[in-house]
């Protein structure tokens, strides 16, 4: 105190006790083994200003100021670490979709069946796809078949010429008329051998306009057997002509010839007696259609024979037969 008053009379600050300056002490921080951290280097302070007297630092606290440690750079920068995390997060579940994942199976509805009904084809026989004129069934006729024919209106309409195919049966249920019931109540003397020998079912008329207005007789029928067919025939032949005037309106006295004849026409045997020219005639022939059948045709005129003959060569050979 008294020199505190000492200095004070000299124009000098009192020389008490000055407080010491507090240092700031930065712990260090942990040091890594993999970033050392260089010593860090002393900081001197200026020195006081003239008149103030320096302190000094408490015994046992370092002076010294901490550097903090440079920090170590990533091996992989923000961006990379984002990939990489996507990469994994996919990849786990792509792993987790195709080892652990089972999807629940499907329900499939299955569509009530439908019913469907076939309709039963329609058989044409190749015979009759070859006339461009064709009608029918016309009831049975007999024994007069042919004028019954003549007396239907359609047959006004025929052209000259092409033979028109006349199917002989019920017209309400479609079934065709038997040639054995035909031949019976036509001419009763044919050979039972030659009906035997012959599709019952397939029996066709004929009718052809001529040029003098006049109509040319004939009729069509399925044969099974030809050669059988071909040996009744001719002995048939003795009475074929009075057999067949009715129906062919035929003079038997104006015969040219005593017996048949024979004539060839597309391959086909032709036995024909001419009363007395080819316009009116007995002519009748076993042709052979190109798709394996043969028919018996008989007519009353040679160019009706003729005509019918051009309608059978000209099946379709891949023609299914018929029945």
């Amino acid at each position: 105190m008294q020199d505190d008053l000492t200095a004070l009379s000299k124009g000098k600050p009192p020389i008490g006790i000055t407080p010491e300056r507090p240092i700031s002490v930065v712990p260090k921080p942990p040091i890594t083994p993999a970033s050392p951290v260089s010593p860090p280097r002393p900081v001197f302070a200026p020195p006081p200003p003239a008149g103030i007297p320096t302190s000094r630092p408490s015994p046992g606290i370092s002076a010294q100021i901490a550097v903090p440690p440079t920090p170590k750079k990533p091996v992989f920068g923000r961006s990379g670490l984002l990939a990489i995390l996507t990469v994994l997060i996919i990849g786990g579940f792509s792993l987790w979709f195709l080892v652990f994942y089972e999807p629940s199976p499907a329900v499939v509805e299955s569509p009530t069946p439908s019913i469907t009904v076939t309709p039963t084809p329609v058989v044409i026989p190749p015979l009759e796809t070859v006339f461009t004129q064709v009608y029918g069934p016309i009831a049975n006729v007999t024994p007069d078949l042919f004028a019954s024919l003549t007396s239907l209106s359609d047959t006004q309409s025929l052209t000259l010429g092409d033979p028109a195919l006349y199917k002989i049966g019920d017209p309400v249920s479609g079934e065709h008329f038997p040639f054995s019931q035909f031949a019976s109540a036509s001419f009763p003397n044919a050979p039972a051998t030659l009906i035997a020998a012959l599709n019952d079912g397939q029996f066709y008329a004929s009718l052809m306009r001529k040029n003098d207005s006049t109509f040319s007789y004939g009729w069509i029928v399925k044969v099974n057997d030809s050669a059988a067919a071909g040996a009744a025939l001719r002995n048939w032949e003795t009475t074929i002509s009075n057999d067949l005037k009715n129906l062919f309106r035929l003079n038997v006295a104006r015969a040219i010839s005593t017996g048949f004849l024979d004539n060839t026409y597309q391959g086909a045997a032709i036995r024909y007696r001419n009363f007395p020219d080819p316009l009116d005639t007995v002519d009748y022939a076993v042709v052979d259609a190109p798709n394996g059948e043969s028919y018996l045709v008989f007519a009353s005129s040679k160019t009706h024979i003729y005509a019918v003959i051009d309608k059978i060569k000209s099946i379709d050979p891949n023609a299914v037969p018929g029945k």
